[in-house]
């Protein structure tokens, strides 16, 4: 992620939140498209060029790219798979999360399994060989909660202990130390606990860095802090930091989502971002290189999530609706345009969600959500078939998923 890259992207001063006119085609569109509601999926997780789906009778679907296994169908290969597809293994799940290339996810007893990529070790299995069906991660812990990262996964035990695995050359598995290079890394392929840090409610990970949040509402990150001020420590001090730091302002958050931005809300729904600089992602106007501390995103929408991407973010407000800004060349937005956007864009007038997620890297990105009638949609980037629709066409506004037809294996 150059910042050279960046500086490309245009931002405007955002003085208050636009409501796009209604779109009559949208509602068109929808009536002649099959409703996807196979689904009784209810989480959706994505990665770089993937997304997963849990039904509420514990089968995991995936469809994308699956050229590391990510899919965890079984193989692994270079072709496109535009509709879900079941996870192979018979594994009934409660919890899934996508990042990256892989995927994890959890039995209802707090049994971890992962597959996909596992060039850094993020699989925690206790190799660096790739997997195309879930491995269950070493050792005998069980979690409430698991976050995979670009490079690295981190999970939080039922006791309330935070532990992280995988690459570590930014201090991004808050274990004290830094380890190796980025070409070299000296990887950590079982979990290993956080130190110095509070106890947390929740951890997530994202590429090279990682937040928890405590059950008064502090957050806390560590890892890659030097590009864009990830951690949110509003000092001058840019390096990385391989240990648990406080997020600066003194906010109580309800909820936190990591990437670049990291966006937090508070109490109130009012939502915060940091880590970014002159680009539209954060939603606010910044003219420094970075942002380093939470920085209101401007504007009455009161939010219920937000889910941070790769220089964009998504968040559901009270009323359902979805809203998205940032950078915007794969239709990531959701708005019908490729233009980047300051300022939170509404996705639709018609749909009301109550899942969203996002997913990508500087050289794609994509969301999804379930709609509150069921039906599920994704849209952005298509070039892997991670919209889901049945299609590698992009799609800058929401498209069905196509519906499921696969057998249990």
């Amino acid at each position: 992620m150059r910042l050279a890259r960046l500086t490309e992207l245009c931002a405007g001063i955002l003085l208050t939140v636009l409501f796009p006119a209604a779109n009559g085609s949208d509602a068109a569109q929808r009536k002649t498209q099959h409703k996807a509601r196979a689904a009784n999926f209810v989480a959706l997780v994505a990665g770089f060029n993937h997304t997963c789906a849990l039904t509420s009778d514990g089968d995991a679907y995936c469809w994308g790219q699956n050229d590391s296994g990510q899919l965890g169908i079984g193989s692994s290969d270079k072709l496109a798979h535009p509709k879900p597809m079941l996870v192979s293994g018979k594994l009934k799940v409660a919890f899934i999360s996508a990042n990256g290339n892989q995927t994890c996810a959890l039995t209802a007893a707090g049994v971890a399994y992962c597959w996909g990529e596992n060039k850094f070790g993020q699989l925690g299995n206790g190799t660096l060989v790739s997997a195309v069906s879930p491995v269950q991660v070493a050792g005998v812990l069980k979690f409430k909660t698991l976050s995979v990262g670009a490079t690295h996964t981190c999970g939080l035990t039922i006791s309330g202990t935070a532990y992280c695995w995988g690459g570590n050359w930014h201090g991004q598995l808050g274990i004290g130390t830094m380890d190796g290079e980025e070409r070299y890394p000296c990887c950590h392929t079982s979990p290993i606990p956080v130190v110095g840090g509070p106890s947390f409610s929740s951890v997530q990970a994202d590429g090279i860095h990682t937040c928890g949040l405590t059950l008064d509402g502090d957050a806390w990150c560590w890892g890659n802090h030097k590009n864009f001020g990830q951690l949110g420590t509003g000092d001058v001090d840019l390096r990385d930091r391989p240990a648990p730091v406080q997020v600066a302002g003194n906010l109580k958050f309800s909820s936190i989502s990591v990437g670049i931005p990291s966006c937090g809300i508070v109490w109130d729904g009012t939502a915060y971002c940091w880590g970014g600089g002159p680009v539209p992602e954060l939603g606010i106007k910044s003219s420094v290189e970075r942002l380093d501390r939470p920085a209101v995103v401007p504007g009455k929408l009161k939010f219920e999530r937000i889910v941070s991407g790769a220089f964009f973010a998504c968040g559901i407000v009270r009323e359902g609706f979805v809203y998205c800004w940032g950078y915007n060349r794969y239709g990531q937005i959701g708005n019908g345009s490729t233009e980047n956007v300051d300022i939170p864009q509404l996705v639709s007038q018609q749909l009301r969600f109550r899942v969203v997620t996002t997913g990508g890297n500087e050289f794609s990105g994509h969301a999804c959500g379930i709609a509150t009638d069921g039906e599920v949609l994704c849209w952005g980037d298509n070039r892997w078939g991670q919209v889901g629709n049945g299609s590698t066409v992009q799609a800058t506004k929401p498209a069905v998923v196509a519906v499921r037809t696969a057998s249990r294996r």
